[in-house]
């Protein structure tokens, strides 16, 4: 999709979260994921996921990640996390204060990137957001 070793992307609660200038194309690449990109260019901009008939991924589903490589300054967005480390090709090597999760959840099952239990996207909002899951 990105034709790299890794991605980076930044969370945003969708609420908080607008484009402002044009509409990426979007492609579902998987039955609950939409990928945008650009129309002109092919750039890979958003992954987010689609919780129609998923109840499970409705927590999920409110948040979209923007690829920070897209983004007019991305050192505003440093990695805080690695995911899928068992991924990483053998060359690659993290920081040592990068921590590396192979997995987000062993429960997730094909729906691994922001298909997390309910619980854990709680975690995951209030680490990254500074919010309740609730709100």
């Amino acid at each position: 999709m990105h034709s790299a070793p890794y991605v980076v992307w930044a969370g945003f609660d969708r609420a908080d979260f607008e484009i402002v200038r044009g509409q990426p194309r979007e492609y579902r690449s998987s039955p609950h994921v939409l990928r945008g990109f650009c129309s002109i260019c092919g750039s890979t901009l958003t992954y987010q996921k689609d919780a129609a008939g998923a109840p499970e991924l409705e927590a999920a589903a409110r948040l979209v990640y923007i690829a920070v490589a897209s983004l007019d300054d991305p050192t505003l967005f440093p990695p805080d996390e690695v995911v899928h480390g068992q991924e990483k090709i053998g060359w690659m090597h993290f920081g040592g204060d990068i921590p590396v999760r192979q997995f987000i959840s062993e429960s997730a099952g094909d729906v691994q990137f922001g298909g997390i239990d309910p619980e854990l996207a709680e975690e995951f909002a209030k680490r990254h957001f500074g919010k309740d899951g609730g709100e």
